[in-house]
């Protein structure tokens, strides 16, 4: 019963209706109850351990297990190491730090061992001098750690990151055949979404990224949207997308309430939940079309021209679709330029097209109203 990871034993005791915590008699014995020194079978126990420990039970008799000192230095030396491997360029030493199933999702998508390989070889520096990685923080259990860790990393003088990171794949780390390695979160899905707003309707649009389609079903609940199911790749330009059909919408009205949905994803035969706050911030004006006018006959690259909106850091984006509004060409990425002519050869036919708008740094996007043109 000495061990640090133990906080409280108690047995229940029927005489009293609750839980009596163990006592120790004056040869430093403990009793459970004051009586009984063992566990015994047809008898409650509440063992109360700190969140880092673990316990098993064998014939009476409790073993506790808790991170050593040597966990604890062991991963910290990852990050010594780290700092090495970039000082030195030695993308191999980088990624022996890494287990083999290392798999990570975070706000840039879904991220392998082969990913991250990929990320450090494309890096082009002649030295690192100054950079320093450190734990700030760790939670350790046997065979997992989360961790906090500060980065700085100094390429060629410039300071390339300097922050304390919670939630990246490098702070995810288990034990695997006794040593410590990172394996990011282990998680195969992520949730995004954005606001949008069309001339007559504001609404939003969200999805759940699963690329290596793990999941089984998902529903979505929040504004707009009440146990609204949503389908795998019902969109074809975003074929390991789940996304809800119809999108939450609100009409002329822009919402006044924040906009929080909260996801039901069964997978694995297990349920989760993943909460998605997008705000309550809208772009409500759409730039002004030029050209081509509604309805004109084009040639198969057409340009299409229109005026700037008002505020600064607007980006935009031509969109064309069939008439089945099935995605033919989303731009040449967002740009400042008001204007864009489309980059291949359009087959003859009938098409729809709009511009799309939003602000540098923000996803959340206005449409101006579909027009429609022809190709001879």
């Amino acid at each position: 019963m000495n061990n640090s990871s133990v906080k409280g034993v108690y047995k229940w005791n029927s005489a009293s209706g609750s839980f009596i915590s163990v006592l120790k008699n004056g040869n430093g014995t403990f009793f459970l109850d004051g009586v009984d020194p063992f566990l015994s079978t047809a008898q409650s126990y509440f063992i109360y351990i700190d969140s880092d420990s673990s316990f098993s039970c064998d014939n009476g008799y409790i073993s506790f297990n808790s991170a050593t000192s040597a966990d604890e230095e062991a991963i910290r030396n990852i990050y010594s190491q780290f700092v090495t491997g970039i000082k030195t360029k030695n993308v191999t030493a980088i990624m022996s730090l890494y287990s083999d199933n290392y798999f990570h999702t975070g706000g840039d998508g879904t991220e392998t061992k082969a990913d991250r390989q990929a990320r450090y070889t494309s890096i082009n520096y002649s030295s690192a001098e100054g950079t320093n990685w450190y734990v700030a923080s760790m939670k350790i259990s046997p065979s997992s750690a989360l961790v906090s860790v500060h980065c700085k990393t100094v390429l060629d003088g410039t300071v390339m990151e300097d922050e304390t990171y919670n939630n990246d794949g490098t702070c995810y780390l288990a034990k695997e055949n006794g040593k410590w390695v990172i394996v990011g979160n282990q998680k195969q899905w992520s949730v995004s979404g954005f606001t949008a707003h069309f001339p007559n309707n504001y609404f939003v649009e969200v999805y759940v990224d699963d690329p290596q389609h793990k999941i089984t079903s998902v529903t979505v609940n929040g504004p707009g949207a009440t146990n609204s199911s949503m389908t795998y790749g019902f969109y074809s330009h975003m074929p390991t997308r789940w996304a809800p059909n119809p999108m939450p919408s609100f009409g002329v009205s822009r919402p006044s309430t924040a906009l929080t949905y909260t996801f039901t994803i069964i997978s694995g035969g297990n349920t989760y939940t993943e909460t998605l706050d997008l705000g309550n911030n809208f772009i409500d004006e759409a730039p002004e079309i030029i050209s081509p006018a509604d309805g004109a006959t084009l040639s198969s690259k057409p340009l299409f021209q229109w005026k700037p909106v008002s505020f600064p850091g607007a980006l935009y984006r031509v969109e064309i679709v069939d008439q089945n509004y099935n995605n033919i060409w989303n731009g040449d990425g967002d740009k400042t330029a008001t204007s864009s002519e489309y980059s291949g050869t359009l087959s003859p036919g009938t098409y729809k097209w709009l511009v799309a708008t939003k602000k540098s740094g923000s996803e959340n996007v206005s449409f101006t109203s579909y027009r429609t043109f022809k190709v001879q």
